[in-house]
């Protein structure tokens, strides 16, 4: 089955009249001669991307959210993550974290618009005012071990701190409207409503954390594969920095 014949497959003979897949079906066409490797190996990454959501391996719309989950550029944006591990030490763990959500939206097709730089307990915001957080470790899906090593049976996934304090603690405030999660190990990401989420929100006494029943999560997607990027560790950056000065 040669390529066109597996777009067709994928999303009917009326994919050359669809406004969204127009430009893909034309932009893959193997007749098209002098296309850069890279900018090839893009444009299947994106077919690969719509026949997941074909499938329903990715979801591409949330009730209540505008962003359409497709558009983004998961496979690039995992890349990020990806070139980033390195970065887990304590001294580097936030720096590693507001690049990953720069690509968030730099990969998001225009969607999102990073304020997490201005605005407290919120990282992005969308063109109809609707506020988002975004929280990424290793991990974050799995059950917790047992203490004889054995699979928890509890349901919930790992505990999220949503906001360290440094003094007394505050009351809970209602600072955005979807939780974005993301596993840097799994190359994973999850969504889940204020609504859905407000009734797990612990108070400690340094800090605000959730803790999330799995039900109530909608994936978006699991086990993307990402672009494979230059390693972004701390000594090139140290090295880069001391070269300028």
């Amino acid at each position: 089955m040669n390529l066109i014949t597996r777009i067709r497959s994928l999303f009917g003979t009326h994919i050359e009249r669809d406004a969204e897949c127009h430009d893909l079906f034309t932009l893959i066409n193997p007749d098209e001669e002098g296309i850069p490797l890279q900018e090839s190996q893009k444009r299947v990454r994106r077919l690969k991307f719509f026949e997941q959501c074909r499938k329903g391996t990715i979801n591409s719309s949330i009730k209540g959210s505008e962003i359409d989950f497709s558009k983004i550029d998961l496979p690039q944006m995992f890349g990020v993550i990806a070139a980033t591990s390195g970065m887990k030490d304590q001294q580097w763990r936030m720096f590693r974290g507001t690049v990953c959500e720069k690509a968030l939206e730099k990969y998001s097709g225009g969607q999102l618009k990073y304020v997490g730089d201005k605005e407290n307990g919120m990282d992005f915001i969308d063109a109809n005012g609707v506020r988002y957080e975004c929280k990424s470790q290793d991990d974050i899906f799995n059950d917790l071990p047992s203490q004889n090593g054995k699979k928890s049976s509890i349901k919930d996934i790992r505990s999220i701190t949503l906001i360290n304090f440094l003094g007394q603690v505050r009351e809970i405030e209602r600072t955005f409207d979807y939780l974005i999660m993301i596993c840097n190990s799994t190359f994973s990401m999850g969504i889940i409503s204020w609504e859905d989420m407000k009734d797990h929100i612990t108070v400690h006494n340094d800090s605000i954390k959730v803790k999330i029943p799995k039900e109530k999560i909608t994936m978006i997607s699991e086990g993307v594969v990402p672009v494979c990027k230059e390693p972004v560790t701390p000594s090139n950056i140290l090295d880069s920095v001391f070269d300028r000065i």
